[in-house]
């Protein structure tokens, strides 16, 4: 997949992966924006917190508060404006092979609290927690 984000200043650390989905955390002050870009493929991004105002190309701006997820079609520039401070919002993309192909059951053991065990074992395995007890 081909991400064009040179305009970017992005911590290799807030990058993510899971499955077949790749996650990419942006921070944004007030006023301040990226410069905008294009993707090869659909995806989509969710707005964690703040407020935005988001141009894509041919369209007029639209603006979008947290938390809620805005729709960005492929090929289309597009620029995010922040109108809040600490604007935190992610890019979430299929993950894809040189040839396109969505990308399948992979992630990162770093995220995984049970890394000591192996990532492929644990797919199937997860059960959910008891309540935390006060104390």
């Amino acid at each position: 997949m081909v991400i064009k984000t040179a305009d970017m200043d992005v911590d290799p650390g807030k990058l993510g992966y899971f499955g077949n989905v790749f996650l990419r955390e942006f921070k944004l002050g007030l006023k301040e924006y990226n410069l905008g870009h294009t993707h090869e493929y659909d995806h989509v991004t969710l707005l964690a917190q703040g407020k935005v105002q988001v141009e894509i190309q041919g369209h007029e701006p639209k603006i979008f508060e947290a938390p809620t997820y805005i729709v960005i079609d492929k090929n289309l520039r597009h620029r995010f404006l922040s109108l809040a401070e600490n604007t935190v919002y992610y890019c979430i993309f299929a993950l894809r092979n040189a040839d396109g192909e969505v990308i399948e059951d992979i992630y990162s053991a770093d995220h995984d609290p049970r890394s000591e065990i192996d990532p492929k074992s644990i797919k199937n395995r997860i059960t959910p927690l008891p309540p935390p007890t006060m104390g």
